[in-house]
């Protein structure tokens, strides 16, 4: 885990919350990391930042929609352009799961916009008409299912148990697995945690490998260390173990 801030958004605390940072930082995990060395005009801007999103979040209102709308409309073209670079990188069935993971997101972000303000009739309808029209250009395919009893088990997050699987040196899959269980699993870091944020009771292990893959795609698919559905399921097999998920 990276930061402090993934503790409170992993999925067990589900804590919405906004990542400031600044880097490089040539003081940080150092024995120069203290007060004095703190650029002030950065913890300005930093602050500034912070504060000004703050209000903006907690003023957002009915005359906000339509520029927060825009805004969307002109970043979901953009990143309809990043998908149609990388889906020849995917097998066909790869292509299919994460464009339709990738029209799942974009919808979510208008629907969003509903936790800080009421969107009218015609504002959602125009909303949908447009991601339905980018679709089309772009494509519009429904998750198919891979093959395999594993892929399609559905598993639920053990409310007893909180927090992330590793934080600041501790791990808790490594204290409740056996060793040679654990060496065995090629998921892990940032992918180990998305793969058990997206276990909500409702998609199957399949659609968290397709929805991992549309997080990186080109990028980690590329990657010598990327990873298959077997290994999502290996994963989410060996947490059912210690009683993590049911």
């Amino acid at each position: 885990i990276g930061s402090d801030h993934q503790i409170f958004n992993e999925s067990s605390f589900g804590i919405p919350g906004i990542y400031l940072h600044d880097w490089p930082d040539r003081y940080i995990h150092t024995n120069f990391d203290q007060a004095a060395n703190i650029d002030p005009t950065k913890l300005k801007r930093a602050a500034f930042i912070a504060a000004i999103q703050g209000w903006y979040l907690a003023n957002f209102d009915t005359y906000d929609v339509a520029p927060a709308l825009a805004l969307l409309r002109a970043n979901a073209m953009s990143r309809a352009r990043d998908l149609v670079l990388e889906l020849p990188t995917l097998s066909a069935t790869e292509q299919a799961g994460v464009i339709d993971v990738h029209w799942q997101i974009e919808s979510r972000k208008v629907a969003s916009l509903k936790d800080f303000s009421s969107l009218s009739g015609e504002q959602m309808h125009a909303a949908g008409v447009f991601i339905e029209g980018l679709s089309l250009l772009v494509g519009r395919a429904e998750i198919e299912s891979l093959i395999g009893a594993d892929n399609n088990r559905v598993y639920r997050r053990n409310p007893d148990i909180k927090g992330p699987m590793h934080v600041f040196g501790y791990s808790y899959i490594e204290d409740h697995l056996p060793a040679e269980e654990l060496k065995a699993l090629k998921l892990s870091g940032a992918w180990a945690y998305e793969a058990l944020n997206l276990v909500d009771g409702k998609r199957t292990v399949g659609e968290i490998y397709y929805w991992l893959l549309a997080e990186c795609r080109a990028q980690c698919r590329a990657s010598s260390g990327w990873f298959g559905p077997g290994d999502v399921a290996a994963y989410m097999a060996a947490l059912e173990k210690i009683e993590v998920i049911l």
